[in-house]
């Protein structure tokens, strides 16, 4: 069931700053904190860059030139400098002002703004206050009536189904809620979930008014997901305003959307057709460098020195086992093959392909265990996301734990992996993997072990992943995993190419980026992001830079993905 809601039901908010939310506003309308005062290492980033940044815009003065919409939202240096980079050069190739989006009157970072501000751009609107007067909106009671009573799986169902004017905006609610409150899955509507309704029509009409006073080019996201940011991209979408996704710190990859009807395919999804279209230049070179990077990848000196955010799963503090050792550890039935299960994090964004079998992470997570629980012909493996645990230091229930614990101490063929063992002792032992849609996808896969997913990933329809449609086909594919047979060559090369592009050839890399980790709990130095930028300002040319060419090419030449150009710049 759809739920869809007309425009002139939708609440205007005027709050914030000046006499409307999207009224312009600088640093010099914001007090600095403390240690933003008299900051000699700010202040000398920021000459440094106002030096570098201003004399390589196109600026001309101008309204009619239009503007770049560049998301601020969060607070994470290499967050918003990546984004602003794309946001200069995008400037550079087709014109406009530079428009910040920053958080909420009581988030604001004055560091943040001063350093934007030092890269060239005009000004800044502040995203929604969250101070919301329910009381107010005309739609809400009927719209709340409608999803009060009903069971949780429906009313997850109607949650997710809820669009207005043809945008899809439930999955954004959905994961919004679960990303806000800590809770990995919607059993009731309650509270928290009633305000993030009303947030998304709140956004709604914000990103609306945006667009209406200042005529974009362009939007330059670093997600597209939750209400903050996916409500955005879909607005511009739905005004035929193409948005550049930039996904990871350094190197980076851009994803251009022109479509609404693609903003729900994840921003690294590469379709059997787009890797056909790259395997014949590409693959003699690029499947050997992927085999032997996957294997780097999983040994604990690799993942020690932070590659790829897997050091919680194979670095310090993990112990690797032989096939032996990890069976005896686990005490496992040597008679019976092993298949491991990957968790994922509750609240880490479940809904960013078009569809899944399951609601969310957590339904899927029980309904499977719910499956393996009469197979008892297999060992049963079952590895929890270790990152996991940076979500619940904030608070998050451990779902996904208390029901394997509980499960655990009834079935004797399921077995509960611990964090201190290394993934990577995995590939000694199991005959395949099951995930709802995470990395094991395909890093299982490249090494020849089959793997059965449940719904759209980023690497779905390549050929080297088991995809059940529905929950049945699902629930079939677990029962028969026994009778599946080592990955062909033909498909272990298809997941090493899907690497090759996903790791290297997607992606550019710049000197005016910085490599600090992606994820927001590893503490880094900001000030030492400010020194080595700097330097690297001093002995590099915005003209120069590897990344400006890609960007112009995929400007250019109309192109999804950076790497979709004829030649390998990127890798």
């Amino acid at each position: 069931m759809t739920l869809d809601v007309c425009d002139q039901d939708i609440l205007k908010f005027v709050k914030c700053f000046g006499t409307s939310m999207t009224d312009l506003f600088t640093c010099a309308d914001i007090f600095p904190a403390d240690d933003d005062q008299k900051n000699s290492e700010l202040e000398r980033f920021c000459a440094a860059t106002a030096a570098t940044w201003l004399t390589n815009s196109i600026n001309s003065g101008r309204v009619e030139d239009g503007f770049i919409i560049v998301d601020l939202m969060v607070r994470h240096a290499p967050y918003y400098l990546g984004n602003i980079l794309i946001a200069k050069y995008l400037q550079r190739i087709m014109g406009g002002h530079l428009i910040g989006v920053v958080p909420s009157a009581d988030h604001l970072s004055y560091r943040m703004m001063k350093i934007a501000e030092a890269f060239g751009l005009k000004g800044f609107v502040s995203e929604p206050s969250g101070n919301r007067d329910l009381s107010r909106h005309t739609v809400l009671p009927s719209l709340f009536k409608s999803l009060e009573g009903l069971s949780p799986e429906i009313l997850r169902e109607r949650i997710l189904g809820l669009s207005v004017n043809g945008l899809r905006i439930g999955h954004l609610i959905y994961d919004s809620y679960m990303r806000w409150t800590l809770n990995g899955t919607i059993e009731e509507f309650n509270s928290p979930l009633k305000v993030h309704v009303a947030q998304a029509f709140e956004y709604l009409e914000f990103y609306s008014d945006l667009l209406n006073k200042y005529p974009s080019k362009s939007v330059v996201l670093g997600h597209m997901g939750y209400i903050r940011f996916g409500i955005l991209a879909r607005t511009a979408l739905k005004r035929s305003i193409p948005v550049y996704h930039r996904t990871f710190h350094r190197p980076v990859a851009v994803t251009r959307f022109d479509d609404l009807a693609n903003a729900d395919t994840h921003v690294v999804r590469y379709s059997g057709r787009d890797l056909d279209n790259l395997y014949d230049r590409f693959a003699s070179k690029g499947i050997p460098k992927a085999r032997k990077f996957m294997q780097e990848r999983i040994t604990p000196e690799r993942a020690r020195n932070g590659m790829e955010n897997i050091a919680s799963s194979h670095g310090t503090g993990t112990v690797s086992l032989d096939a032996v050792a990890l069976s005896k550890q686990l005490g496992l039935d040597s008679t019976k093959p092993s298949v491991a299960i990957f968790g994922h994090v509750l609240t880490d964004s479940p809904h960013l392909c078009n569809w899944a079998i399951y609601h969310d992470y957590f339904q899927w997570f029980v309904e499977t265990l719910d499956i393996i629980k009469d197979i008892e012909e297999i060992n049963w493996i079952i590895r929890l996301h270790p990152d996991r645990v940076h979500y619940q230091e904030t608070g998050e229930r451990d779902l996904c734990q208390i029901a394997l614990t509980e499960m655990v101490g009834q079935y004797k063929h399921v077995f509960d992996m611990p964090a201190s063992i290394a993934s990577s002792s995995l590939f000694k032992i199991v005959t395949a993997v099951v995930t709802a849609d995470g990395t094991a996808g395909y890093e299982y896969p490249a090494m020849g072990i089959p793997c059965i997913i449940a719904g759209e990933s980023r690497y779905s329809g390549n050929g080297f992943t088991i995809e059940p449609k529905n929950a049945d086909e699902y629930r079939n594919e677990l029962i028969n995993v026994a009778r599946l047979e080592p990955l062909s060559a033909v498909e272990i090369n298809r997941a090493l190419f899907f690497c090759y592009i996903f790791y290297f050839h997607s992606r550019q890399d710049s000197p005016f980026l910085t490599n600090v980790p992606m994820g927001s709990w590893v503490e880094y130095d900001e000030g030492r992001v400010w020194r080595e930028l700097e330097e690297s300002m001093a002995l590099n040319s915005p003209k120069a830079d590897p990344l400006f060419r890609a960007l112009e090419k995929q400007v250019r030449q109309n192109c999804r993905f950076l790497g979709e150009i004829g030649d390998d710049e990127n890798g």
